[in-house]
């Protein structure tokens, strides 16, 4: 896979906006983490969702990465999937 860039850096969740470079940004304060990249992935009605894909040094579950993303930024910027 290679990563070409964005068409877009900005997420829409239900008319709320926000750069994907926040998210990505407080994924890569995780110890665990070496890589991030946050898209805008379509989710219906609410427009975008985050979603993020990931690098770690080790395996991590998602439900500890959900909640180390509340502690960093507000909820509607924490990635659905992981």
């Amino acid at each position: 896979m290679f990563f070409k860039g964005r068409a877009d850096d900005m997420i829409n969740n239900a008319g709320v906006k926000f750069y994907s470079i926040e998210v990505e940004t407080a994924l890569l304060s995780h110890p665990d983490i070496t890589e991030a990249a946050v898209i805008g992935w379509p989710f219906p009605p609410h427009g975008e969702t985050a979603v993020a894909f990931l690098v770690a040094n080790r395996a991590l579950a998602e439900r500890d990465l959900h909640r180390f993303c509340t502690e960093q930024i507000a909820a509607y910027k924490v990635p659905k999937i992981f």
